[in-house]
């Protein structure tokens, strides 16, 4: 396929939700500092966030991306998309929930499939096997990227997708944003108030009960005999945040444990650069962020063997892999690089070197402008005949 410039439209159905809406930026502006036409769609409340008005790239607010019972507002998304889609003439939408995925599906098909479209899944999440399903995903999205391989691998098994129109494309981080800094990292642990003799292990994810803060406080309690160095800091907030704080007082590791909130984008560097490792424990979890930040800051990573992370992080080379959910394999895993700073630069050696080589910003533009060439290459997925209709 030709390496012409390409129209994109992308759309941000749900602001702030963290890793979903920062994919949908992030992407948005690698492509358009590319030289791509870049358009993104968003919810009428992102209008007046400062982030989307500085944009260097068109937003094309005023979308309900609506779902449930708001019909009148799901038919508005259809007649934006419809109208959008005929007047700016993308090569590729690219959708990424469930909301905005319908509306720009019907809005296409009404104009006779004009544009490819194409849908990141993010979440592991069943895919229902029904009627509307079949027609959404078999008939009328081209291509789907899966965030990791296990998630590619499941939504090829299932029998309303066509499993040669899936592709696994990781999140990419900046590593050179994300990298080893000792001035920053002295300043911020001062700042904190850790001193050099302390290990502080990290978690920068959102405050949710699946991503098993729970489990990684009883984990902290139980390692604090034989660690008494051992530090957690706690970055992000979330529904279940006062919650775990109680729990840690319970514990009894208040005194160690510092839940730090939210952290300016700009400021996270800094933080990342502050720990000696970084964790997460989650029950599911397909493609983290704040994983392959750690490890462009070449920091040994302890996370769970849940979904897509140990695509991530491969146990002993670049961090310690446990089974998810179990409490001893955890407290284990972080009395062993607490006790052990050798073992610690190792394995963040080899963190920073995976992430700038499989997990940059820069690979994941190439391999999603790889699916957009490949979505275009192939032929139209409405022309296909139908492999589900015998499926009742």
């Amino acid at each position: 396929m030709s390496d012409a410039p390409l129209r994109v439209l992308l759309s941000d159905p749900v602001p702030g939700l963290h890793g979903q809406s920062r994919y949908v930026w992030q992407l948005a502006r690698r492509l358009h500092a590319a030289g791509h036409a870049v358009f993104v769609a968003t919810a009428r409340a992102a209008a007046r966030d400062p982030a989307v008005r500085a944009a260097p790239f068109p937003t094309l607010a005023g979308f309900h991306f609506a779902h449930g019972a708001d019909v009148l507002g799901r038919l508005d998304d259809v007649r934006r998309f419809r109208s959008h889609i005929r007047e700016l003439r993308p090569d590729i939408v690219h959708l990424s929930h469930s909301q905005d995925h319908w509306a720009a599906a019907v809005a296409n098909a009404l104009l006779g499939h004009p544009a490819r479209l194409l849908r990141t899944r993010h979440i592991a999440r069943p895919v229902r096997d029904s009627r509307s399903n079949r027609l959404l995903l078999g008939r009328w999205t081209d291509l789907q990227i899966a965030v990791c391989e296990s998630l590619r691998a499941s939504l090829a098994a299932h029998r309303a997708i066509h499993s040669e129109r899936v592709a696994a494309v990781h999140n990419g981080v900046d590593t050179e944003t994300f990298r080893p800094d000792a001035g920053s990292r002295a300043r911020t642990r001062e700042e904190l108030g850790y001193s050099d003799s302390d290990f502080v292990l990290g978690i920068a994810a959102r405050l949710w009960r699946y991503k098993r803060h729970d489990l990684l406080l009883h984990a902290v309690a139980r390692a604090r005999a034989t660690c008494p160095n051992l530090h957690l800091l706690v970055i992000g907030d979330g529904p279940d945040g006062a919650a775990l704080e109680g729990l840690a007082r319970e514990l009894g590791i208040a005194d160690v444990v510092r839940f730090q909130g939210p952290v300016a984008q700009p400021r996270m560097p800094d933080f990342h650069r502050a720990l000696d490792a970084g964790v997460l424990p989650s029950s599911t979890e397909t493609s983290s962020f704040s994983v392959k930040e750690h490890m462009a800051t070449a920091l040994p990573v302890i996370v769970s063997d849940a979904d897509g992370l140990p695509e991530i992080v491969t146990h002993c080379r670049e961090g310690l892999v446990f089974r998810s959910g179990q409490l001893e394999p955890l407290a284990l895993a972080l009395c062993t690089l607490a006790g052990n700073p050798r073992l610690r630069a190792r394995l963040g050696a080899a963190a920073r070197e995976r992430a700038r080589r499989e997990f940059s910003v820069e690979t994941f533009l190439e391999r999603t402008l790889a699916c957009y060439r490949l979505a275009l290459s192939l032929p139209p997925s409405h022309d296909l005949p139908d492999q589900c209709r015998a499926l009742g």
